[in-house]
């Protein structure tokens, strides 16, 4: 009985110990962009596009970031040579996958986050009332 009940208060802790690894790993965000010159710079910009977070190479259009992050937030993905940039929500523990089939990022796709996809589902339900606001703004 003792045994059962020592195993039954133990196994959380394991359990709890993991998760919060799991967390602090960092992000991870491959990337396939068809079309991304050869050994061209992405980067993710902080607070502002002078502080990197995290940097890679491209080869062959597929790049891969890693870092840590102090908290989830909004950050920039930039894409100097093609003079684009891209707002993910991103969070430590985060595995990012972006894809798109060209370079003017018409129909990127961007899964492997809670966070992000929630972002998208609230630009999703504001968009509308921005509409508005600007249909009346020009009467």
């Amino acid at each position: 009985m003792k045994l059962v009940l020592l195993l039954l208060t133990i196994v959380p802790c394991f359990v709890i110990a993991q998760t919060v690894t799991t967390a602090n790993d960092g992000f991870v965000i491959t990337g396939n962009i068809k079309g991304l010159p050869e050994k061209s710079i992405v980067y993710m910009a902080g607070a502002s596009e002078a502080d990197t977070i995290a940097k890679a190479i491209a080869t062959g259009g597929s790049f891969t970031l890693k870092g840590k992050l102090n908290d989830a937030d909004g950050r920039t993905l930039v894409f100097p040579e093609l003079q684009r940039k891209m707002f993910l929500f991103i969070n430590n523990g985060d595995r990012m996958n972006i894809t798109s089939s060209g370079t003017d990022f018409n129909d990127v796709t961007v899964t492997g986050s809670a966070s992000h996809a929630d972002f998208e589902e609230f630009i999703f339900e504001i968009r509308p009332l921005e509409d508005f606001v600007e249909y009346y703004r020009t009467q």
